[in-house]
C-alpha cells in the first residue's frame, strides 16, 4: 500500500464566521488545507448544504483513503480472495484502485 504524502490526518471542516465559506484545516488549524467557497450570489438553504456538505467531504478525505486502502489490501491479501464476498478482479475493486490513484495523484 502506498502512503498518503498529504497533509497527515485528522482534518477537520470549520465554517467561516458569517460567510457561508468553509475551512478544511489541520494540526488543531496551524493548517489550511483547502477553502470551500459558498456561492454568495444565491446564498440560499440549498448552497449552504451544498458547500457544507463538499467540506465534509474534504475533510474525511484522508480517512476514506486509508479505510479504501485497507479493505482493498484484506481482500487482496486473503489466502481466498472471494473469502470476503469480493473477488480483487471484479469491477469494484478496480474502481477502488482507480481512486485510489487518483488520490495519491498518480493518475496523471
Amino acid at each position: 500500500m502506498k502512503e498518503f504524502k498529504g497533509t497527515p490526518p485528522p482534518w477537520l471542516s470549520v465554517p467561516a464566521e458569517r460567510t457561508g465559506d468553509f475551512q478544511v484545516i489541520a494540526m488543531n488549524g496551524q493548517i489550511v488545507v483547502a477553502e470551500v467557497e459558498a456561492d454568495h450570489e444565491e446564498p440560499n438553504a440549498e448552497n449552504k448544504l451544498q458547500t457544507a456538505s463538499d467540506a465534509a467531504l474534504l475533510a474525511a478525505a484522508p480517512d476514506l483513503l486509508k479505510a479504501l486502502q485497507d479493505l482493498v489490501d484484506a481482500t487482496v491479501d486473503a489466502d481466498n480472495p472471494g473469502e470476503m464476498g469480493v473477488a480483487s478482479d471484479n469491477e469494484y475493486m478496480a474502481a477502488a484502485r482507480q481512486a485510489i490513484t487518483k488520490a495519491l495523484g498518480e493518475d496523471k
